[in-house]
């Protein structure tokens, strides 16, 4: 049967998202299906906190918080054994040999899975591992480490006054099959990786410390881009989209929580991904990206259901899906 690589990790990682764009590319080089699971789930009032206090979501979402045992719920987090995850999982290995890596050993919801007869486990680290980490995985597959990386910013899942722009950032990854790195590796791991081959580093949205960090340890770094005082989440995804346009086959839209979680597909589609809290003037603009990568479906989850009449206007259709 064909090989699945399985990435389990979880969605407070923030380097689980450079990471799963690496993986990405790793395995679609090598003719190798991938997919991501992100165990836990942001809280409603995390969650809240990406939509403005006048959008429909975030309303629906204040409702949803006054029913009873909200903490236990659908948005609050899957229970262990709740909506039969561990039953799917184990369902892939009626159709692949599944080959598992993580970076979060203490998720519970897998143990028994990962100690199946059925299951390869190439790689158990922990998060600040990841040199270690990408030693193991790009050995299973006879590649050498690449002499670039990208690295984004990390931060914890706190969205509350500033963007978390990290998740829109796979294309950088993903498409110049680079290897993905977050602020937050150890110098340990910087030194681990340069003497597995790594010699530059491109950084976006990180801080200015950051670079000087990285010079400091020997790198040669790059800039792709940098917040500007005026960006929104708009102008951001619209500038990567720019720069990767020409590899792109398709466009999502959502807020970053559904884009973490599905980032795996996106990639696999080789779509771009987009957002704004200005939806309906940000409708034409995510529909002309549309045309010029030649599709009409646009992925993802709406602000507003008065956001999927409006892009239709454009002739266009919005695929929902969810996290």
């Amino acid at each position: 049967m064909k090989e699945l690589l399985f990435f389990l990790t979880n969605f407070r990682l923030s380097i689980s998202m450079p990471i799963t764009a690496t993986l990405a590319w790793l395995t679609d080089k090598n003719g190798m299906d991938f997919e991501t699971y992100f165990t836990g789930r942001p809280s409603p009032e995390e969650i809240k906190e990406f939509f403005p206090k006048t959008c429909d979501a975030r309303k629906f979402i204040d409702l949803f918080m006054n029913l009873e045992d909200v903490s236990s719920g659908y948005m609050g987090g899957v229970a262990p054994f709740g909506e039969n995850h561990l039953v799917d999982v184990y369902s892939l290995l009626a159709y692949y040999d599944i080959v598992v890596c993580t970076n979060a050993p203490e998720s519970r919801r897998f143990q028994s899975f990962l100690k199946s007869p059925k299951i390869r486990v190439i790689s158990m680290k922990t998060p600040q591992e990841a040199a270690a980490f990408y030693k193991d995985v790009f050995a299973y597959f006879d590649e050498k480490i690449p002499e670039k990386a990208v690295m984004l910013p990390s931060t914890p899942f706190k969205p509350k006054g500033r963007m978390l722009i990290e998740c829109y950032c796979y294309p950088e990854i993903y498409f110049p099959r680079k290897l993905g790195l977050d602020d937050s590796v150890s110098k340990d791991d910087l030194n681990q990786l340069y003497d597995l081959g790594l010699k530059q580093v491109d950084v976006i949205y990180c801080n200015e410390s950051v670079i000087s960090r990285l010079e400091d340890e020997g790198f040669k770094v790059r800039v792709i881009d940098s917040l500007r005082p005026d960006d929104t989440y708009g102008t951001v995804t619209k500038r990567i989209f720019e720069r990767w346009k020409h590899l792109a086959e398709g466009v999502a839209y959502g807020d970053p929580n559904l884009i973490t979680y599905w980032i795996s597909f996106f990639c696999r589609k080789k779509l771009i991904s987009m957002f704004d809290f200005d939806w309906e003037n940000s409708a034409h603009i995510v529909a002309e990206c549309a045309n010029q990568v030649n599709t009409n479906i646009i992925w993802g989850r709406q602000l507003s259901d008065h956001f999927i009449p409006t892009i239709s206007k454009y002739d266009k259709i919005f695929a929902i899906i969810d996290a």
